[in-house]
């Protein structure tokens, strides 16, 4: 396979597409195009830093591909996502998430039909699962409002209410 030069963007508040790193070129090799969260991504090593990472691919523009050749590395590529789409970057941590049991289908969506997954109260199902903590963990979590609760680690469990306190004090001033 070839090695791929992207240069990737984003828009401004002006709606203006705009490069990143000075529309200089990412030297990625394609490992693979998926789509997640309505859009599709490119997933693949980043060269110069040898880390996987993954690019909107509405938001490249002007591809090229080189002459150079790679042999693709092993990486389980169904971990990656399931690790980082919508979760961003942070420690792994075991949590527990209950969640009403309408979003079961969702549930094995975002964390595959092998997720650990067990009855809970009446109505309510839980994930017990490996994920970074981070704002973008907590941010999912809260996109489900009251159909999911952290139960575990304590930390997280904390960092949701406070920030779903943020959230309902800019509603009541």
């Amino acid at each position: 396979m070839a090695i791929w030069l992207i240069p990737n963007g984003h828009y401004n508040v002006d709606k203006q597409f705009a490069f990143r790193r000075n529309g200089d070129f990412y030297e990625v090799e394609p490992y693979a195009l998926i789509w997640q969260n309505d859009f599709y991504y490119l997933i693949g090593r980043f060269v110069p830093e040898n880390t996987i990472r993954h690019y909107r691919i509405d938001r490249m523009r002007s591809i090229e591909v080189t002459e150079n050749k790679f042999r693709r590395a092993s990486i389980d590529l169904k971990a990656y996502v399931d690790k980082t789409f919508n979760m961003f970057s942070g420690e792994d941590m075991l949590v527990k998430i209950e969640f009403d049991i309408g979003l079961l289908n969702a549930v094995y969506d975002r964390f595959g039909m092998e997720a650990d997954i067990r009855h809970a109260e009446e109505d309510r199902i839980l994930l017990t699962t490996k994920a970074k903590v981070s704002a973008g963990l907590i941010g999912w979590i809260l996109t489900w409002g009251s159909k999911a609760k952290i139960v575990a680690p304590r930390e997280l469990v904390d960092m949701v209410r406070d920030e779903a306190r943020r959230l309902a004090d800019l509603y009541t001033q």
